[in-house]
């Protein structure tokens, strides 16, 4: 009877020990591979194009590129934001992509215009696929002073500006049409 109670116990911890280490690794990794649903344009919405401010009268955002992270310009900034950072704040993100996805990289130029503090987090963030999905942020880097302020607080301090950049996975046939920020009222970013 002993060592059959110990066989349940084992198995039993071995369980529970492979759904917290899974939980763990889906913490950290925040890699979402499957579409989170499909988006229907809220009224109101702030639209503008890539290249220009688009304001909610508290946060500016600009959508400077929209590129695949197996360009070598991505990976190089992406590898020096992530050495600034000395692992301090962020995980480090591998760019590789999982077969049948491709990464995505918007850099984006955030700016607080309210002058005061606003919270703020990528995970906010959203691409738009062309079939209507929506495909949220997986992971950001930026330099370390907007590391500590936008991704460690989730607060843009006052007056703040700087560039993120912000990783998406969508699959690799799918074409991203827009950005859309999660702010009330949401900001909506053409990129195709």
């Amino acid at each position: 009877m002993n060592t059959r109670r110990a066989v349940i116990v084992a198995f039993i911890v071995v369980i529970v020990a492979s759904g917290a280490i899974v939980s763990i690794e889906a913490f950290f990794a925040n890699v979402q591979t499957a579409p989170d649903g499909t988006y229907s344009e809220i009224a109101g919405s702030i639209q503008g194009p890539s290249h220009a401010n688009v304001t909610n009268g508290a946060i500016t955002l600009k959508v400077n590129n929209l590129t695949d992270a197996s360009n070598p310009a991505a990976r190089d900034i992406w590898a020096k934001l992530n050495n600034q950072s000395n692992g301090s704040f962020m995980y480090n993100h591998t760019l590789v992509p999982p077969a049948g996805e491709q990464y995505l990289i918007a850099n984006v130029t955030v700016t607080n215009v309210a002058h005061r503090q606003e919270p703020f987090s990528y995970a906010d963030f959203f691409l738009v696929a062309k079939d209507g999905r929506i495909y949220y942020a997986n992971y950001a880097v930026c330099g370390a002073y907007c590391s500590a302020n936008v991704l460690q607080n989730r607060t843009l301090s006052s007056n703040f500006t700087g560039d993120l950049y912000v990783l998406f996975s969508i699959p690799a046939t799918s074409e991203a049409t827009k950005l859309v920020y999660g702010s009330s009222p949401p900001i909506v970013v053409t990129v195709a």
